[in-house]
């Protein structure tokens, strides 16, 4: 269906639009090259890609080897194929979209520290090594204390940093300490960005926790000037999607940016979320990075927040074993 102006242009307006996809031609089906800002990708979407683009992987291992990697040491030799591989992908994404691609470093490190800052880096050589430059590369960390740390240190290397799984404002206060460049607010369950069956509809916008909390986000920003990013992600749900119009940014997934293109927008569309907050209207000012009990106890005293953030972990573990699982079967053939 054609329609004069467009739902997806009408909130381009007033919202940066970045695409939740590492397949070009999804994204080249709803826009023309140069229309996204950026690109973002986690162990799901290499996951998804290795299934839809069989020779991915073999690209991949055929650069593990290039650059001197040994099959017989294979644990390591399966974690530079995904390196290689986030970097096939978002090296293919970054023709078609403006600004940078992302990769999410390994889940099962949420909680340390060091781990995190050997896979960012990780992620960071293999881009090197086929020709991106590191300032085209923004590496997604969990909001944890331990990752957000790591953040704190990588960027001191030239590393920019994103903090995902944010599901608590105190995770979205403590990213911006931590100089991450953005955070993604998840909106709509994890589990309905996989599956859409599963999409929880609310009649009131304020019902949908991922809503409230990105909206209440978008005020604490605007009211005490930070200049972290604040990007809505994991959207399924039209009316959601619509209602966070004048954040900073979106990513969007192809499903949803679908239903953005064919919906017509109204003559008065006027973005929900406004361009300037006041100090009264947003939440208390606060801190946490210089306390890691007090982050800790502000998401482990919110429920929602708790199990969003452990069934993310999860569900990034689930897809990156089964990824491993595919590189191993094929390097043991």
């Amino acid at each position: 269906m054609t329609v004069s102006k467009t739902m997806l242009d009408a909130i381009a307006e007033h919202t940066t639009i970045s695409v939740d996809t590492m397949w070009p031609d999804g994204a080249l089906a709803i826009k023309p090259a140069g229309y996204f800002e950026n690109a973002t990708s986690n162990q799901f979407h290499i996951w998804y890609m290795f299934n839809k683009k069989p020779s991915l992987m073999q690209e991949a291992i055929d650069y593990a080897k290039k650059f001197g990697y040994s099959v017989e040491e294979k644990e390591n030799f399966v974690q530079q194929v995904i390196y290689f591989a986030a970097a096939i992908l978002g090296r293919d994404m970054l023709k078609i979209v403006k600004g940078c691609c992302l990769s999410q470093t390994n889940p099962a490190f949420a909680y340390d520290t060091e781990k995190t800052i050997a896979s960012a880096e990780g992620f960071i050589k293999a881009y090197n090594k086929l020709g991106v430059p590191t300032e085209k590369v923004i590496i997604k960390v969990p909001s944890t204390f331990q990752a957000l740390e790591a953040a704190t240190i990588l960027k001191t290397k030239g590393i920019k940093t994103l903090g995902t799984m944010v599901h608590s404002l105190a995770q979205g206060i403590a990213a911006a300490e931590a100089g991450c460049v953005a955070i993604s607010t998840y909106v709509d369950e994890l589990a309905a960005n996989i599956d859409v069956s599963l999409l929880k509809e609310y009649d009131n916008l304020e019902d949908n926790y991922g809503w409230a909390l990105t909206h209440d986000i978008h005020n604490y920003y605007r009211a005490y000037g930070i200049k972290t990013r604040n990007i809505a992600a994991a959207m399924i749900g039209l009316d959601v999607t619509i209602g966070l119009a004048g954040i900073d940014e979106m990513t969007i997934p192809i499903p949803c940016m679908e239903k953005l293109a064919s919906t017509a927008a109204p003559a008065d569309f006027v973005p929900r979320l406004p361009s300037t907050v006041r100090v009264e209207d947003a939440p208390p000012e606060d801190k946490f990075m210089h306390d890691q009990a007090k982050l800790e106890a502000a998401i482990a005293g919110n429920k929602a927040a708790t199990f969003r953030i452990a069934d993310a972990i999860a569900t990034f573990k689930k897809y990156d074993s089964l990824t491993r699982e595919m590189i191993m079967e094929a390097i043991s053939r």
